[in-house]
C-alpha cells in the first residue's frame, strides 16, 4: 500500500524542515512505500531551497513550484493531482496540526467499516476573529447546499481513498474550492476530532476577495451564472408557464362551457411550453459546457504556473 502526503507550502522557511522530518516518520508509521508532494505557493522567503536539501535525504519527495501565488487551495490541488498513492493525506505545513497525527487517523479510519474521507474535526480553533467570522459565514452556506453534513468544513487534513480522489479530480467542476467539491459529491465522510496548535500573531494567508470568492461560489453552487445561461433560463421557464397554464385554461374553459377548444390557440400553446421546455434543457446543456469551458481554462492557466523542481 503506498501513502501519499499532499501539503501546500507558502513562505515555512522556519518550520518546513522539521515538517517533512515529522511527516516522513508519521507516513513511514503507516507504509514504507511512501510520498510527499510539496507545492510551493511562490514563497518569497528560502523555503524552497531548504525543501530542495532534502531531496537527496528522501528522494521520494516531489517538489513543485508555482510562478504565481495561487492561494492554497489550489495549491493543494496542484499536490493532489501530482499524488500515486492508494491513500492520500491532505496537511498544511505550518504545523498547525502534528505530523504524527497522520498515523492517528489512519488507526481511527481502519475503525471503520466503510468511508471515503476521514475529515479533522478541530477542537480549537484561530482566535483571530475575521477569521472566526468568516469560517462562520462559510459554513452556514455550505451547510445548506452541500449533500454532506460535517462540522468543520475548513479542515484541510484529510485523509482520501484513491477512488474518491479520483472522483473529485475527474469532477468538471472547477476544483479551486476544494471544500465545496468535497460537500458536493457523493462521499462518506467521517469526522475525525483533533487538537489544534493555535499559533499566536499569525499572519493569515487569506485575503477579504479569497473570503468573496468561496461565497459566491458557494451560492451559485459552482455556477458563475452567464448571461445567455440566465436568459435562456428565464426565457424557457416563463414560455413553459405561459403556454401550460393557458393550455389548462383553455381546458377547463371547455369543460366549464362544454364547448369546442379553440384549436390555434391550443396549438399555439402547446407549442410555447414544447419550445419552453426545449430552452430549460438548452440551458443546462449551457450550463455544463461553461462549466468544462472554465474548469480547462482553469486548468490551462494553472498549468502555466508550475515548474517541477524535482522529477
Amino acid at each position: 500500500m503506498k501513502v501519499s502526503l499532499a501539503s501546500p507550502v507558502y513562505n515555512e522557511s522556519e518550520k518546513i524542515t522539521e515538517f517533512v522530518h515529522r511527516a516522513v516518520q508519521s507516513l513511514k508509521n503507516i507504509s514504507e512505500n511512501i510520498e510527499l508532494v510539496l507545492v510551493d505557493d511562490c514563497s518569497s522567503d528560502d523555503t524552497v531551497d531548504k525543501v530542495k536539501s532534502l531531496l537527496k535525504q528522501y528522494p521520494f519527495i516531489k517538489l513543485i513550484r508555482l510562478t504565481k501565488n495561487s492561494g492554497q487551495h489550489i495549491a493543494t490541488s496542484i499536490a493532489l493531482q501530482h499524488t500515486s498513492g492508494d491513500l492520500i493525506f491532505m496537511m498544511d505545513s505550518d504545523l498547525q496540526i502534528n505530523p504524527e497525527s497522520m498515523k492517528d487517523m489512519f488507526d481511527f479510519s481502519n475503525l471503520k467499516e466503510s468511508w471515503d474521507i476521514i475529515s479533522a474535526n478541530r477542537l480549537t480553533r484561530s482566535s483571530s476573529l475575521r477569521r472566526q467570522v468568516g469560517s462562520k459565514i462559510i459554513s452556514f452556506l455550505l451547510q445548506r447546499i452541500g449533500k454532506n453534513k460535517f462540522k468543520d468544513i475548513g479542515s484541510t487534513f484529510k485523509l482520501i481513498k484513491r477512488k474518491a480522489l479520483d472522483k473529485m479530480l475527474a469532477n468538471d467542476i472547477l476544483i479551486q474550492n476544494l471544500p465545496i467539491l468535497i460537500m458536493n459529491l457523493n462521499f462518506k465522510i467521517i469526522e475525525f476530532p483533533i487538537d489544534y496548535n493555535q499559533i499566536q500573531n499569525r499572519k493569515s494567508h487569506y485575503r477579504v476577495t479569497d473570503l468573496l470568492s468561496v461565497i459566491t461560489l458557494a451560492l451559485l453552487n459552482f455556477s458563475t451564472g452567464g448571461s445567455t445561461l440566465i436568459i435562456l433560463i428565464i426565457t424557457g421557464v416563463l414560455f413553459f408557464f405561459i403556454g401550460s397554464t393557458t393550455i389548462v385554461g383553455l381546458i377547463l374553459w371547455g369543460i366549464i362551457n362544454v364547448s369546442e377548444l379553440p384549436t390555434n390557440m391550443l396549438l399555439f400553446s402547446t407549442m410555447l411550453a414544447i419550445i419552453g421546455l426545449q430552452l430549460i434543457l438548452l440551458s443546462m446543456v449551457v450550463f455544463k459546457l461553461e462549466r468544462l469551458n472554465k474548469n480547462l481554462d482553469f486548468r490551462k492557466a494553472i498549468n502555466q504556473r508550475i515548474e517541477y523542481e524535482n522529477d
